[in-house]
């Protein structure tokens, strides 16, 4: 089988339905397909979950029957990878033969060992290790795509889904900045893991520097040596870092760009807010912020989530799950001082989240 992340969709079609508008004339108030903003803030409690969610985490609470769920999801992915191309310990063998590990020893960062935040000290995803274990980094690739699988087609899984969705994302992002996106200095790529992300960045900003900052120094060994070996890593720098210390770490000044990829439902609400207050603190005025994620209020996410067995089996695997769930994503962005402008979604379950760090004189 071929490494994963070389897999390509052949002139794919966007879901993105809004029309074009310059970014100008974007930086008026919000183009309408964002949700009216609730009560809910970054800073406040999550709020009472509805039955199902409230039953599906009573069960949850015992180690055991954790224990099974995780297993469950794990031998579901597995098999549903199989069927369709996805195998995972071929996978595993091919990046074993890049040597991650050598990778790992340059970029690892002791002062980000000594300062890891306790929430990430958890399980992901039923690695009891969470992100960091090489288990975890070389299953990742492919895990994404098998899970990514039925995105366009319940039916009929495809590898190609998560390609899909990321080229939707990348879409939106380019509708925004239209040829402003060739003129991008710098683009950070907020929890990049083993690089799917990383790879359409360079694709769509084709002449910007693209950071990669992740917290895992599996996850970024893994990235570094997937596209070393693809010759991609020229334009590319990693960062073994938290995303709340992006203003300390990021050695750049000139960032147009901070993307984040299914990293907010990873995260509890603080550690959310702040990440978003260091990509204010970092970003350049009128830089772009784009983040890719679920969208609670799509039909066909709501119809998985309000499934007990999925909602067990995914809940099982993403310890702050319902953080995200029940939080005000365009809320949120907009405390953290960003004027945000649109949702887009990218797939049926999925969204990209828009908007941009305002002039100084904006607020004058």
């Amino acid at each position: 089988m071929a490494h994963m992340a070389w897999i390509r969709v052949p002139a794919p079609t966007p879901v993105v339905t809004a029309s074009s508008a310059s970014w100008q004339r974007a930086r008026r108030p919000p183009l309408c397909s964002a949700s009216p903003l609730s009560k809910r803030a970054i800073d406040e409690p999550v709020p009472t979950l509805g039955p199902v969610a409230a039953a599906v985490n009573r069960v949850l609470q015992l180690k055991p029957l954790l224990q099974r769920a995780q297993s469950s999801a794990t031998e579901m992915m597995r098999t549903r990878g199989s069927s369709i191309g996805a195998d995972w310990a071929e996978h595993k063998a091919y990046v074993e033969r890049l040597a991650p590990e050598q990778h790992l020893e340059r970029l690892v960062q002791s002062d980000t060992l000594r300062r890891l935040p306790q929430y990430y000290n958890v399980s992901f995803h039923a690695y009891q290790a969470g992100n960091r274990c090489w288990s975890a980094a070389m299953d990742a690739d492919v895990a994404t795509l098998t899970v990514h699988s039925t995105l366009f087609d319940e039916e009929n899984p495809s590898l190609l889904g998560d390609e899909q969705m990321r080229f939707n994302f990348c879409s939106t992002i380019c509708m925004y900045l239209e040829d402003e996106v060739d003129d991008a200095r710098c683009v950070v790529d907020v929890g990049a893991s083993t690089g799917l992300s990383t790879r359409h960045l360079l694709r769509t900003f084709s002449n910007a520097d693209i950071v990669a900052l992740d917290l895992s120094e599996h996850m970024l060994a893994v990235a570094s040596a997937l596209l070393e070996h693809d010759g991609l890593t020229e334009r590319v720098s990693f960062v073994h870092a938290a995303a709340e210390d992006m203003p300390r770490v990021v050695q750049r000044r000139d960032v147009d760009a901070v993307v984040m990829s299914l990293v907010a439902h990873e995260l509890p609400r603080g550690a959310l807010g702040q990440i978003l207050e260091a990509a204010f603190e970092l970003m350049e005025e009128d830089a772009l912020l784009a983040i890719l994620e679920i969208d609670p209020d799509a039909p066909a996410a709501g119809r998985l989530l309000s499934n007990p067995f999925f909602r067990g089996l995914f809940r099982s695997t993403e310890p702050y799950l319902d953080d995200y769930l029940t939080l005000d994503l365009p809320r949120a962005i907009s405390e953290a001082g960003f004027t945000f402008v649109a949702k887009h979604g990218v797939s049926p379950r999925h969204a990209a989240f828009i908007a941009y760090k305002p002039r100084a004189s904006d607020h004058t």
